[in-house]
Formats: structure tokens, sequence, C-alpha cells
């Protein structure tokens, strides 16, 4: 091969001739090599495509040499080689009527051996001149000249329309005009003639050639189509292909569809879009599908199960202990996922109780950014690459200025997680495809289907810290959901330093709450963003003085069992009724410590249902499956409409696992052991 590069540059720089390059067996040498390549990446599905996409580029090459040469077996050879990728990728009509020339192009010697003759001996094109590369096809000469002479300034049809009458006394006089320009050139002394070089032969033209080359080859350098890598991604955007994409198999699949079309009347044959290639498409996948099952409306579930109790069950009590539809509908929406609560309702309700306003003074802040919130803050541009993305989450986070900044972000790669079922909620099951990029890799996406893929995510957010560590900004990593690890940074700071924690989610208002000590700096809670509109700057210790120490100990359990993300909010209890009942109640305390403390499940589970009894304004002790019935024979006693099934509350098997996955949720937050109920 050294010997190949050497000839190569020689021939650049002019030193040998083609006749010299083609005498020596380095082109066998290459040709070789470049085989030997292309069986070594035949198994990856991105190099293959890229290898048919030269396969293309030398039809084309083929096809554009036959014409400019008026090389007619070369022509049809070619344009046989285009057919299958016009089928595989719906070209449909140019693939008919190529389909069709062809067939008549081959049956030519036979039905008019004269111009089949003419043909094969080059005339199947138009030249100007004798010049070897001078052919042009038939539609380009009518193009270049016939059409032009029609509609350029001075033209027949300039400015206005064309009847058949004007058509055909302009073709008419052509034969006369020829006559008069040639005259008109012989009288004048003048001649039109074409150069012995060609325009694209010049040095010029030659340098720019060569450095539009080697700006490809630059950026093929940067991303490698030909990487060991199984699946399919576009090199420009990194976007990997789903795994039904068959791009890189387009000539085998445009083979068998005309494979299908032999026999077949060409006009009446119809192309199947199932049949053609899959391109790669930058679009959301969908990762969680519902199984085709039949939608029963719950309420009518509901009321059909009642009927049938009448003549089942003497104690009518009984059936309520069952939730008599298909999910429990107190605690899950018609879709079957968790019912959402309005987390924010719970701060409101905090700030309410009393004054927990700061007022900024001179002093020196150090700063720690929930990463989550800083990833939403910041827009992205298309065309930007991920480097400039980066660079401006950096500038946006040093704009706090030259103090102490930690970001600290989440992890989601980690496999499931307690989370999984609301970002489900959020997505809709929808994951965006899976995206290979560097730093100056062109974002072409949108920024909320990058980001739909946990991948992709994990893969900025190490892209993004590198970047702020080069900046001299700290970053730390949660192996999974970072609010305890962002609350307890906050906390730590602020033993030393008076500390601003930005952020937005209530999680973290909750836990600050929860492991702020007095005595410590002052801790100030703000949100990460730049609304005009005025929001709430919480000061943590004047907010645990109006709170109180013993309510914000139990506060998490406050907001687990009233639904966060992580757990679904029971219909008909708020945030706001929850927190008044804890604090007015010592009752709801005492059951509380079972769910800060390692305890057993059918402690977890007792308490859990007493809660959610009081909760429901029933008595603790008398359990929810009795509740739930009085509370059904109550409304059909006074209520002058049908009962709802979910406005009753869930039976005490519901309540037992909603109670299991709180405690697990209180557990995480407070730093208990991680266990599985």
């Amino acid at each position: 091969m050294s010997h190949a590069t050497d000839l190569l540059d020689l021939f650049l720089k002019g030193d040998v001739c083609l006749a010299d390059v083609n005498q020596s067996n380095s082109l066998d040498t290459i040709k070789d090599k470049i085989q030997q390549f292309r069986h070594s990446r035949s198994k990856y599905k991105t190099a293959n495509l890229w290898f048919q996409y030269m396969d293309m580029i030398c039809i084309l090459r083929d096809f554009i040499k036959a014409e400019r040469t008026g090389n007619w077996t070369l022509h049809l050879e070619s344009l046989k080689a285009m057919l299958p990728y016009f089928t595989a990728s719906g070209h449909n009509l140019y693939a008919k009527s190529a389909w069709i020339y062809l067939n008549q192009m081959e049956c030519l010697k036979d039905k008019n051996a004269e111009v089949a003759a003419l043909f094969e001996a080059g005339y199947h094109v138009i030249r100007r001149t004798d010049q070897y590369w001078a052919g042009i096809s038939s539609d380009l000469a009518i193009e270049q000249a016939l059409m032009r002479s029609i509609k350029t300034t001075g033209g027949l049809t300039r400015g206005r329309g064309m009847s058949e009458s004007q058509r055909a006394l302009w073709i008419l006089s052509m034969p006369d005009c020829a006559e008069i320009n040639s005259a008109m050139m012989s009288f004048t002394g003048t001649k039109f003639y074409s150069s012995d070089q060609h325009k694209e032969d010049g040095v010029s033209r030659q340098k720019r050639d060569t450095k539009d080359t080697m700006i490809f080859a630059s950026f093929l350098e940067e991303r490698n189509p030909f990487i060991e890598e199984e699946g399919m991604r576009n090199i420009e955007t990194g976007v990997s292909a789903t795994s039904d994409v068959n791009a890189d198999r387009a000539k085998d699949i445009g083979l068998s569809i005309l494979k299908s079309m032999e026999g077949k009347c060409v006009s009446d044959f119809t192309f199947k879009r199932k049949h053609q290639a899959i391109t790669l498409q930058d679009k959301p996948i969908c990762v969680y599908a519902e199984p085709e099952i039949a939608t029963i409306d719950p309420q009518l579930l509901f009321q059909r199960f009642i009927v049938a109790a009448d003549s089942i069950y003497e104690d009518k009590s009984e059936i309520f202990s069952y939730e008599l539809s298909s999910q429990p509908s107190s605690m899950f929406d018609s879709s079957g996922f968790m019912r959402a609560a309005s987390k924010s309702t719970l701060a409101d309700a905090i700030w309410n109780l009393g004054d927990c306003t700061t007022e900024y003074t001179d002093t020196v802040y150090s700063y720690v950014v929930d990463g989550g919130s800083l990833m939403h803050k910041i827009p992205w541009k298309s065309g930007l690459t991920f480097g400039e993305i980066c660079k401006r989450y950096v500038d946006s986070v040093k704009c706090n200025g030259t103090n102490s900044v930690v970001v600290v972000f989440d992890g989601y790669v980690s496999g499931p997680d307690t989370k999984d079922a609301m970002h489900l909620k959020r997505t809709k099951g929808i994951s965006g495809t899976k995206v290979t990029f560097t730093e100056t890799t062109p974002f072409r996406s949108k920024k909320e289907t990058f980001l739909a893929n946990n991948e992709n995510k994990q893969n900025f957010i190490e892209m993004l810290s590198k970047k702020m560590h080069s900046n001299g900004i700290e970053t730390k990593h949660a192996s999974a959901d970072a609010d305890v690890l962002i609350a307890k940074t906050a906390v730590e700071s602020s033993i030393s330093h008076p500390t601003i924690l930005l952020g937005e989610d209530t999680d973290l208002l909750v836990l600050l709450l929860y492991y702020y000590n007095f005595g410590s700096k002052n801790l100030i809670f703000k949100p990460n963003h730049d609304k005009k509109t005025k929001s709430k700057i919480w000061d943590i210790n004047k907010t645990k003085v109006v709170l109180g120490q013993d309510m914000c100990k139990v506060l998490p359990i406050v907001h687990a069992i009233s639904g966060c993300d992580t757990t679904s909010k029971l219909y008909g209890v708020g945030k706001v009724a929850t927190l008044k009942k804890f604090i007015d109640s010592p009752t709801l305390k005492e059951l509380g410590e079972v769910f800060l403390k390692e305890s057993l499940v059918e402690d977890v589970k007792n308490a859990g249902e007493k809660v959610i009894t009081f909760l429901y304004g029933g008595v603790p002790h008398e359990g929810l499956d009795i509740l739930r019935y009085k509370k059904f024979a109550n409304r059909v006693l006074t209520c002058k409409e049908v009962i709802q099934i979910h406005t009753l509350p869930p039976t005490t098997e519901t309540a037992t696992y909603h109670s299991l996955r709180t405690y697990f949720q209180v557990q995480t937050w407070i730093g208990g052991r991680d266990r599985s109920l």
C-alpha cells in the first residue's frame, strides 16, 4: 500500500501520467484491500449503508460517462443497475418507465436494426462538437438549446403565453433562422467554438475540488461510518435507527420487488409501501405498548357488581372489601396510571402558615444547583453543536458569580427506579431514539425527543459535567434520583457557608426542612428560572420555625402518602387537608413514626390503613372496608346523582400497597437502608 500511496502523490503532483498509473499493479492492490475491508465490515449496518451509497455513486458515474461518451451498452447497464433503488425508495413511476424502456431497447435490434446500430455507434446522445466528452442526453439538449431560446430574454414565451399557431410558426422558422445566423457569422467573421480545455480541468477548479474533498474527508474522520457497531446511525446527528430500519439492504429489497413484477403488466402493477426500504428517521419510539384488551368502564363494572351482590351476599358491606373495578379508581385514573398530585399545593400550604420569606444581604453565598431543573432551563436551538449547548449551560451557572457552585445531577441508567411510573406517564410510553454524539455533532432533533431517551440524557450529562469541571464548576452525580443528594449537599454547605439552593421541586423543600439543623448558616431555597413573575424565595431556618421541629420530621410522610412522584394521589384527599390534620392530630404523628424507622411489613400495613382511614374522615380502628361501605350507603340516601366509584375510599388491600410504597419512599428520603418490601 505504501507504493500505491507514493504513486498517488506523484500523480497528483503531475510527475507521472495516467498511462503509468494504469500500467502499475497498485490499482489491483488497492482494489483487493477495499474488498477485504468491505468484507470485514459486512455485518455492520452503518458501514453497509455507506458501501451501498458508494455503489450508487458509481452507478451515477457510469451513467454520466455513458451519456458524455455515447456508450450505448454502458447506458443500458447503468440504467438497469438503478432499477432496484427506484423500487426500494418508492420512485414507482421511474421504476415503471425504466422497466418498459429497458425491455423495449432489448428488442430494438429485432424491430429496428438500423436505429440499434446508430445507438451502438453513439448516436443515442446529441453532440455539439466532436470532442470525446461532449455528448448530452436529448432532454438536456432540449433544455439547453430549444427551451432556452424560447424562455430567455427576447425568446418567444418571455412574459406571455404560447398558442399552438405561435409554436408552429416558431418551429417552422428555425431552419431559416439557422441559415441567417450562419450568414451573419460569415459576414462579420465571427465564430463560436468550444475550448479544448474543459472548464473543470482548470487550476482554480482543481484547487476548489481538492479543498472540498479535504473538508469531506475531515467530516468523515470525525464521524467514521465504518466503525464496528451493530446498529445503524446518522453520522451527522448521531441518531440511532430502530431495529426495523433496513435501508442498508435497499438493493436486495429492490431486487425482490422487481422479481415480483416479472410476468405482470407494468401498468397494472401496484407497489406496496410496506415492501419498500425503511429509512432512518429521527422519531420517538414507543417502548411501552399496552396489550390489546377490551376497555371496560370501571363505573359500569362497579354498578354490575353491586347489583349481583344483592343475590349473593346477605351482608352487603362484605362486597366493599373488593375494589369492584379493573383498577383501584381512587388511586389510578382511567388510563391505568397513578393519579398525579399537585405537589406545589403543599408548598403553598406551608408558605401560608407564617413568614417564610427571606431578605437578601451582601453576604457571599455558596450555590447548589438542581441539575434536573437546570436541564429544562436552557432551550436547545437546532443547528448548534452539543459543545455549544454545553457552553450555554456553563454560562448560565457562572452567572451566579465567582462563588462556590455545585451542580447535582440525576442518574438515568442505573436500572429500574421508583419514578419509572411517573416518567412513563409524562412521556406516554415514548422514548427518543439513541443518539451517538460528540461536542462537534450538530443538534438536529427536538430537545424533548432527545431527552426522552435515558441513555442520551446520561451521556449528555457526562459531557456537560466535564465541560463544567474544566470551567471550575463542581458536579456531583446520583445513581438514580438526586433529590436526597441535592438536599444533603445544600445542608452540609450551610454548616460552614450561607447557601442558596436553586431548584423547583417541592420534594427538595420537604427534604431541606427535614435535614436542616438549627444553628447552621443561612439556607435559601429559590427557583432556578429567569421568569419575571414573583416567585417564593424560602428562608429554610424561618420556615422550620414556623412549621415546628415535629412537623418537619413527619413532613416526608405527609408528602408521600398524599401523592408524590412515586406514590399516587388519594382521590378527594388534598395535601392542604393532610398537612392540617397532621398538625392538629397527635395520633397521626404517632402513626407516622412507623414510617420513620425500620418497621415490619405488618406494622406498616396497619399504620398506613389507619392514617388513610383518618384522612378520609373515618375512625382509624374501624378500617377502610367498613368506611367504604358507610360512605356508599350514606351517599345513596343523600345524593341525587349516581355514586362514582373513584370517590369512595380504597380497600384495605389497596391501601396496603400504597402504604408500603409510601414507606419505601420515606425511607429513601431519610436515608434508611435501600431494601425491598
